[in-house]
């Protein structure tokens, strides 16, 4: 056991020190997305997206960050329209596919909050898992599609509802 550890140490001890020796390239990334989820399950309920999307680069495999967006609600529950805040961490792992496209598959994790009158007092938990892909244009500026499961449920003391949805959005990257 005490050969397994030690082992396990030096090599974390080898990549660190590899790892050391070439410079972080971390660079920050801004998404601007516009979308439409059209709702399903029992309660399909469809919605207009904006969102924005503020991370960092790590590399050319990986990024991670922060977003906030509007979830336009067409016919929440009473029947009007509802606005909806969601905030949340994304995650992003990138596949090179050619110089110029990127495949990557995406998980937002977060909480979406209800804004307008008729979602007052709701909040509940957002998860979207993700695929897509990067085009990119100029200069670390791309255009992105990505295809996603939106799973949301909302909650208000004794009420309790999932308002899920499949997510089709179009993204501009820079």
């Amino acid at each position: 056991m005490k050969k397994l550890i030690l082992f396990v140490a030096s090599v974390m001890a080898a990549v660190s020190i590899v790892s050391a020796q070439q410079p972080a390239k971390i660079k920050y990334q801004c998404d601007v997305q516009v979308g439409y989820s059209m709702g399903i399950g029992s309660v399909a309920q469809d919605r207009v997206n904006l969102h924005f999307i503020n991370s960092a680069r790590f590399s050319d495999y990986f990024s991670a960050g922060l977003g906030v967006g509007l979830d336009l609600y067409t016919n929440f529950i009473y029947d009007a329209p509802e606005l909806a805040l969601p905030l949340y961490l994304n995650a992003r792992g990138y596949i090179p596919a050619s110089a110029k496209t990127s495949l990557f598959l995406s998980f937002d994790l977060g909480v979406s909050i209800g804004i307008t009158e008729g979602m007052e007092g709701m909040s509940g938990l957002m998860l979207v898992p993700a695929v897509g892909a990067r085009f990119r244009t100029a200069n670390n500026k791309a255009v992105t599609l990505t295809l996603g499961y939106n799973y949301q449920s909302w909650s208000e003391s004794i009420f309790s509802v999932n308002t899920d949805a499949i997510t089709l959005r179009l993204g501009y990257s820079f």
